[in-house]
C-alpha cells in the first residue's frame, strides 16, 4: 500500500501559479496519507522507497511527503508535551502550503509566535556506501546477514530524520557533513553537537532537545550502551513485539544528556545500528499514536 500516491499529488500541480484549491487538495492528500500510515499495520517495517511514496521531482525517499510529515509531527508532539509554541499550519507548506509558485520546500517551519526554522531530511545509515558498506563487504556469512538486514530496513521510518539547516553562511549543510564523515551518522551528530550555534535550531531549542524531539537518544553514549546489551536476536525480537517494554526503554533514555557516541564503526556496531533502526521505527509510531 502506498499512503501518498505520486499520481494523485502530481494532479495538484496544475500550472505555474498555485491556487488555494491546489494547496488544500495537496494538504488533504498528505494529511490523509499520514493518518493512514500512523494507524496502519506493520508500518514500522514499511519501505518508503519500495512502495514509491510520493515526493517532489528529484527528491530522495527520506524527503518524501510522508517522511516530512512524520518529522514535522514529531516536532509538533515535542512542542505539545513541553508546552512550547505550536506550529503555524496555515503557513507551513506540508500542512497547507505557502503562498507562491507551489514549489515544495522542506525548509521552513513557521511557529505561532512568529518565528521559523529551516529543516532538511536525511537517511541516517547507508549500507551501500561509506563505513558500513566497507564493513559489510566482508565475505564472512555473519556480515552478509547483517548487510541483508540493513538493506531490508534501509528505507523504513526509523532510518530517516530531520536536521536543522545551517544558519551561518560559511558552515556546511548536515548532508555534506554526513558525506564527509564517510556516511557515519554518529560522527555527523557529534559534529552537530559541537557546532550547534551554526544551525537554525539554535535559539529555538538546545541540542539535547533536538535529540529528544527527533528520537535519536539511542545515538548517545548511554543509549548506545543500552542497545548494545540487547542485540541478541531472540531478546531483540521479544522487545520489538512488546509495546510495554518498548515504552520502558524509551522512558529509560528519554532525558539522556550524555554526549553522542562517536567512533569509526566496526563489525560489532552494525548489529547495534540494525537494532536501533527497528526500535526507533516502533517508538516513532508509538509517539505519533500518543502511546508515549
Amino acid at each position: 500500500m502506498t499512503y501518498i500516491k505520486q499520481e494523485e499529488m502530481d494532479k495538484t500541480f496544475r500550472g505555474n501559479k498555485t491556487t488555494k484549491t491546489d494547496r488544500n487538495d495537496r494538504a488533504e492528500l498528505i494529511k490523509k496519507g499520514f493518518e493512514l500510515f500512523v494507524n496502519g499495520k506493520n508500518n514500522f517495517e514499511y519501505d518508503l522507497k519500495k512502495e514509491n511514496e510520493a515526493k517532489y521531482d528529484g527528491a530522495d525517499s527520506e524527503a518524501s511527503y510522508l517522511s516530512k510529515i512524520v518529522g514535522i509531527n514529531l516536532i509538533k508532539t515535542f512542542l505539545k508535551y513541553n508546552k512550547k509554541t505550536d506550529i503555524d499550519e496555515d503557513k507551513t507548506y506540508i500542512f497547507y502550503a505557502t503562498e507562491g509558485s507551489g514549489t515544495v520546500s522542506s525548509k521552513d517551519i513557521y511557529f505561532e509566535n512568529g518565528k521559523k526554522v529551516s529543516i532538511g531530511f536525511d537517511v541516517m545509515n547507508n549500507p551501500n556506501t561509506g563505513e558500513l558498506n566497507n564493513i559489510l563487504n566482508n565475505k564472512e556469512e555473519l556480515y552478509k546477514l547483517e548487510l541483508e538486514k540493513l538493506e531490508e530496513i534501509y528505507h523504513t521510518i526509523g532510518n530517516f530524520t530531520f536536521f536543522p539547516r545551517r544558519e551561518i553562511k560559511n558552515s556546511s549543510d548536515i548532508q555534506h557533513i554526513h558525506k564527509n564523515n564517510n556516511e557515519n551518522w554518529n560522527k555527523t551528530l557529534k559534529y552537530l553537537e559541537d557546532n550547534w550555534g551554526y544551525y537554525q535550531f539554535n535559539g529555538f531549542c538546545k541540542f539535547e532537545e533536538y535529540i529528544e524531539m527527533s528520537l535519536q537518544q539511542f545515538y548517545t553514549i548511554e543509549g548506545w550502551k543500552i542497545i548494545k546489551e540487547i542485540v541478541d536476536e531472540e531478546e531483540l525480537e521479544k522487545l520489538l513485539k512488546d509495546e510495554t517494554k518498548l515504552k520502558k526503554l524509551y522512558v529509560m533514555i528519554k532525558d539522556s544528556t550524555s554526549e553522542i557516541y562517536c567512533k569509526t564503526y566496526d563489525k560489532d556496531d552494525v548489529k547495534v545500528i540494525n537494532a536501533i533502526i527497528q526500535i526507533r521505527s516502533r517508538i516513532i509510531i508509538m509517539m505519533l499514536r500518543g502511546k508515549l
